[in-house]
C-alpha cells in the first residue's frame, strides 16, 4: 500500500536523525541524516558516506574534542574497545577509531528509526482500517456534506486514540482526515 507518509528510512532522504527524537552524538554532525545513515550502513564510512570521519584532518580534531566520548561509546555499544590500530599513522588511528564507533552508532541509528516508521505505519494503518466505522456514524448524524463535523469527529476520535495510547503522539499531530479518506 502507497502511504502519503514516508514508512521507510531509505525514502527519508534527507529528514535529520535528530528529527526522530533520536539524540546525535557530540561526535557525529548534529544534521546528519537518513540518507548518510543509510549510506554509512551500506558502505562504511570509508565509501564516503561520512567524510568526517575519513578526513585525516576532521577526524584528528574531533578525537582531540571527543576521544574520551567516542571511546567509551565503543565500549559500551561492544563491551570492549578493540580496534586494530597496527601499521597506521596517529591520523589513521584517528579515522580508524571515529569511523568504527560512528558505523556502529549509524547502525543503531538506523534500527531505531526503523522501529519508530513501523509504528507509524501501525498507526496510519489502524486509522485507515478503523475510520469507515466512525465516519460513518458522524455522516448519520450529521449528513454526508457535514465537513466541520468530519473533521471535528476526526479530531476526537484521534485524540481520544492518542490519549488511551492506541495511537502515537505523532499520528496524531501529523495524520489528517483527507490522507486516510486518501486510503480507503
Amino acid at each position: 500500500m502507497t502511504h502519503s507518509h514516508d514508512f521507510d528510512i531509505s525514502d527519508c532522504g534527507e529528514q535529520a536523525v535528530k528529527s526522530f527524537g533520536i539524540e546525535v552524538p557530540e561526535w557525529i554532525e548534529q544534521d546528519i541524516s537518513c540518507y548518510k545513515v543509510t549510506g554509512v550502513n551500506q558502505g562504511g564510512c570509508e565509501s564516503g558516506a561520512y567524510m568526517p570521519a575519513v578526513t585525516y584532518h576532521k577526524a584528528l580534531d574531533t578525537m582531540n574534542k571527543h576521544g574520551n566520548a567516542v571511546l567509551d561509546y565503543i565500549e559500551e555499544t561492544t563491551g570492549e574497545c578493540s580496534i586494530d590500530c597496527s601499521n597506521k599513522s596517529w591520523a589513521g588511528v584517528a579515522v580508524a577509531i571515529l569511523s568504527f564507533a560512528v558505523e556502529l552508532w549509524c547502525s543503531q541509528a538506523e534500527d531505531d528509526i526503523t522501529e519508530i516508521l513501523e509504528e507509524r505505519e501501525a498507526d496510519f494503518d489502524h486509522l485507515v482500517s478503523e475510520w469507515p466505522f466512525v465516519r460513518e456514524c458522524i455522516v448519520n448524524e450529521y449528513g454526508e456534506n457535514d465537513i466541520p463535523a468530519l473533521d471535528e469527529g476526526f479530531n476526537d476520535w484521534t485524540d481520544s486514540l492518542c490519549k488511551d495510547g492506541t495511537i502515537s503522539e505523532w499520528a496524531y499531530a501529523n495524520v489528517t482526515r483527507e490522507e486516510i479518506e486518501g486510503e480507503l
